[in-house]
């Protein structure tokens, strides 16, 4: 609610006091694609799915981040792979 670079800096202490907290580098990088930083919340999410490939949220925001910057393929692989990971997510129509 107009405090994203607040939130941001919150992401990145947490993530400078637990490198490993993949949950928080997640938000990061939703947080990064909505502040219109999508290069950088691309690099995150990657690290993330790195980390912990099955992280269904990481692969759902990396689709997001992807077809922003217009690159379709690799956000419908994403999103495919969250769908499987967690069939509660709605297929495109």
């Amino acid at each position: 609610q107009g405090r994203r670079e607040e939130a941001l800096g919150y992401l990145r202490e947490a993530l400078r006091l637990e490198p490993d907290y993949h949950d928080a580098r997640n938000n990061l990088g939703a947080a990064l694609r909505d502040s219109g930083n999508l290069q950088e919340s691309v690099v995150e999410l990657q690290r993330v799915i790195k980390a912990q490939p099955q992280m269904a949220a990481a692969h759902l925001n990396l689709a997001f981040s992807y077809s922003l910057l217009g690159r379709n393929e690799e956000a419908t692989e994403h999103y495919q792979i969250a769908r499987r990971l967690n069939p509660a997510i709605p297929a495109l129509r």
